[in-house]
């Protein structure tokens, strides 16, 4: 691979990926914490910037809509501030060429991930069928209430013979509901109602395919370790927000409080089991960490009203425009 594409294209992807999701997640933990922004959907929002704005900004390189390494090619008059650049770009180059064959191999990984996942979604489709109200009253019924509630359409649901608990939604323009036997046989059906809600929670805020371009960004700039921080929070904020739809949808927090507790309980234990579903099913549980269960469970009991989200559009505006606009001046 010629050394100049690496200098022209990759090498200041390895500074916007270090630095500007470094740099673009601390700006958004401040902005949070300033503004006192408890909303979760709005957390979930701007913490794709950090993953967003790195990507974003190579695309603009790419493509030449900003300059190449701007700064190289001035005398800023500091002999040691144009040594640090110099020696920044020079380290970069060669980081990029030691980490290239990784980068192609992280890419070729996510997009396995993304096929697989809708391959694997598809497959129980055409195994299992999609339930109807002959077979499953119980469920359609309560998933026509809340379709009604919610203002969507009623999405069609598959149902696997898994004793293990699995509930998880995949599609965007046709949205599909899958819940495993032996989750419906262990909970009560205000249980199962609040299950469905948060479902259709997920339905009703595009979640399937956020998450999945979240992963894909996060999946490209492995060697980028805040990512993976970033990550963890987005998809944290994500279910809390689905949370709060729930209750609306609901009003019945005890039955979803249990509903998380049966749900972490009957969810795969094994290391095999939970490997294939965490990475390659787009949502694969109610509930993915232990650690964040107590949180989630205290917050639908304490019916936490973050419901109304703040006008942040110029936030986030303001933070995509600073870093960019620094990661342009870098390199």
């Amino acid at each position: 691979m010629p050394n100049h594409w690496l200098q022209d294209n990759f090498h200041p992807f390895i500074i916007y990926a270090l630095i500007g999701s470094f740099l673009a997640y601390i700006l958004v933990l401040f902005v949070i914490k300033k503004l006192q922004i408890e909303n979760p959907r709005t957390r979930s929002q701007l913490m794709l910037l950090p993953l967003v704005i790195p990507a974003f900004t190579s695309m603009a390189r790419v493509f030449e809509v900003a300059p190449r390494c701007f700064l190289l090619n001035i005398n800023s008059g500091s002999q040691s501030l144009d040594s640090m650049l110099q020696g920044l770009c020079t380290a970069s180059n060669a980081m990029a060429i030691l980490v290239t064959p990784l980068f192609f191999l992280a890419f070729a990984f996510a997009f396995i991930r993304v096929a697989m996942g809708f391959t694997t979604s598809h497959r129980l489709i055409r195994k299992f069928g999609f339930a109807t109200l002959a077979t499953q009253s119980r469920i359609i019924e309560s998933a026509q209430n809340l379709a009604y509630k919610g203002k969507i359409e009623i999405p069609q649901i598959v149902v696997t013979p898994y004793l293990f608990g699995q509930a998880f939604t995949f599609g965007y323009r046709k949205p599909v509901i899958v819940l495993s036997q032996g989750l419906i046989d262990n909970l009560d059906d205000e249980e199962l109602e609040a299950v469905l809600a948060h479902e259709l929670a997920h339905i009703i805020r595009k979640d399937a395919i956020l998450n999945w371009i979240a992963v894909f960004l996060r999946d490209l700039m492995f060697f980028a370790p805040v990512t993976y921080w970033v990550y963890n929070y987005f998809a944290d904020e994500n279910e809390k927000a689905s949370d709060d739809i729930t209750l609306q949808l609901t009003d019945k927090p005890l039955a979803f409080a249990a509903a998380l507790i049966k749900v972490w309980k009957l969810s795969p234990k094994s290391l095999w089991s939970r490997l294939m579903w965490n990475n390659f099913s787009p949502n694969p549980g109610l509930v993915k960490k232990a650690g964040t269960l107590q949180i989630r469970v205290e917050r639908v009991m304490n019916q936490v009203d973050h419901l109304r989200q703040p006008s942040v559009g110029w936030v986030a505006g303001g933070i995509v425009t600073s870093v960019t606009g620094v990661l342009f001046l870098v390199c």
